[in-house]
């Protein structure tokens, strides 16, 4: 099967190297520096952290070594059907990448550093040098979910010993608990953080660029520009978290290769369809008012997936509405800048 591949420039690769190395001495220093002193542990607590260390490292190299979907080269956009979300072939504004000449199925996008398309793109992630897309993204998911647990159950024997100290420690033992504990703290509240952020877009199916484009939608309704579109791709809490971490909830925290060919995906039904607003929309709404043609221009370039423009047939009491909306946020502004 043809596909984009993977064209980072030296540079990308150069960084990805150092951060790759950065987490893999972290872990290992987490994971490995205590058992110097492992005479006062349990077996039973040792076994248990160095399962979670190897979890995290297996679900670590998962991530930065599998691909996370490239776009067939072969792969031209089909008509809506059966409940699944495409575009139509013979739409003239379907989505085309001009850098990878390919066309873009739904929830792909180009990424820059990797300099190709990507399936289901989430974001591009430098501690793995890798995007994060399609096929990596459950990897990444455990990932951050044991680091998280490992961490915790971490700090849980670091506080035991300190509470217990008996043998009282050596300055050597007192200089890595020290270590350990500063570490763990900016694992949990950095990685912490993350993960739950991360957690929630599992649970609402969105991936990071789509929570941006919701964002934009939004502002875009809040100032009567366009009518509320829905996000179409979040169904239940349950299937969304099989769509990623598969159909079997005892099997979610075990690696496994996803379902699936990342080019169409089921929608809820009753949504409607979903606007390309981070590649058509950001000019829009970064564009100079002396350069829109009254009532039409602002939104040419808001178009559906399937190449259709988008309803711009406002209601006066929405745009009505809207003007209430970006009064209020001016004057917010203005309050903002007196404070200042």
């Amino acid at each position: 099967m043809d596909k984009t591949r993977d064209n980072k420039s030296s540079a990308t690769n150069t960084c990805g190297r150092i951060w790759i190395s950065s987490v893999v001495f972290l872990i290992s220093f987490l994971a490995f520096s205590m058992q110097f002193y492992s005479v006062y542990y349990t077996l039973r607590q040792l076994i248990i952290l160095n399962l979670f260390a190897f979890l995290i490292f297996l679900n670590y190299y998962l991530c930065l070594s599998t691909d996370p979907g490239g776009v067939p080269t072969y792969y031209e956009p089909i008509s809506l059907r059966d409940n699944v979300l495409e575009m139509k072939s013979n739409s003239d504004n379907a989505r085309f990448c001009r850098s990878c000449q390919v066309y873009k199925p739904p929830r792909a996008h180009h990424c820059s550093r990797s300099n190709r398309c990507i399936l289901r793109m989430d974001h591009y992630c430098p501690w793995m040098n890798n995007c994060i897309g399609f096929y990596n993204y459950g990897h990444f998911i455990r990932f951050l979910i044991f680091v998280d647990i490992g961490c915790l159950f971490h700090f849980y024997l670091l506080t035991k010993r300190v509470l217990n100290p008996i043998p009282p420690p050596d300055n050597t033992e007192t200089l890595i608990i020290v270590l350990n504990y500063i570490s763990c703290i900016f694992v949990l509240l950095v990685v912490g953080s993350f993960s739950v952020y991360h957690i929630y877009s599992t649970a609402t199916n969105t991936t990071t660029i789509e929570s941006w484009e919701k964002d934009k939608v939004n502002n875009l309704v809040n100032r009567g520009k366009i009518r509320d579109i829905k996000f179409p791709y979040r169904l239940s809490v349950y299937e969304n978290i099989c769509s990623v971490l598969g159909d079997r909830p005892i099997l979610w925290l075990l690696p496994q290769r996803m379902k699936g060919d990342g080019l169409s995906f089921t929608v809820a039904a009753d949504t409607g369809k979903w606007v390309d607003v981070h590649s058509r929309g950001r000019s829009i709404i970064r564009e100079p008012k002396s350069r829109r043609r009254r009532h039409h221009i602002a939104h040419a370039a808001l178009h559906f997936e399937d190449g259709s423009p988008v309803d711009t047939n406002i209601s006066p009491d929405e745009r009505k509405r809207g003007r209430k909306f970006e009064n209020e946020t001016l004057e917010f502004e203005k309050r903002l800048l007196e404070l200042a």
